[in-house]
């Protein structure tokens, strides 16, 4: 019906789905005591992020990337492939990303220029959130 067609538009619009789950990743990561709590200062931060304020808190930070970066670095050469980067930005669930990184073109991305490439997608898609 068209309620039902302006409630799904109305919703991708302002990236609802994204947005809870975001919240509902995060919860389950950090597993937090108070869940209300959690969800209400991460949406501070979302608005924050969004003003350029201050930075989000990802589900992923610069530990977490230099070790997905190991998984992906198999034979511990310190580079992964530009098809490995791409994957990794599937796993951090980053929509937005940088397609050609540092090193895409001799297909050796280094693990400083991963995380830096994951940290700013994160950085995006949070101020990508409509108030």
């Amino acid at each position: 019906t068209r309620m039902e067609s302006e409630a799904l538009a109305y919703l991708r619009d302002n990236k609802i789905p994204e947005l809870l789950e975001n919240i509902t990743s995060l919860i389950v990561f950090n597993k937090p005591s108070d869940p209300r709590k959690f969800i209400i200062d991460y949406l501070e931060d979302l608005k924050n992020a969004r003003d350029g304020i201050k930075d989000p808190k990802g589900l992923f930070d610069e530990d977490n990337l230099l070790a997905l970066f190991r998984v992906f670095d198999r034979s511990n050469s310190g580079y992964i492939t530009l098809a490995q980067y791409k994957e990794g930005m599937k796993y951090v669930r980053v929509e937005t990303y940088n397609e050609n990184p540092q090193g895409a073109e001799n297909n050796k991305i280094s693990s400083d220029t991963f995380a830096h490439e994951c940290l700013q997608a994160q950085k995006h898609s949070f101020r990508a959130f409509k108030q």
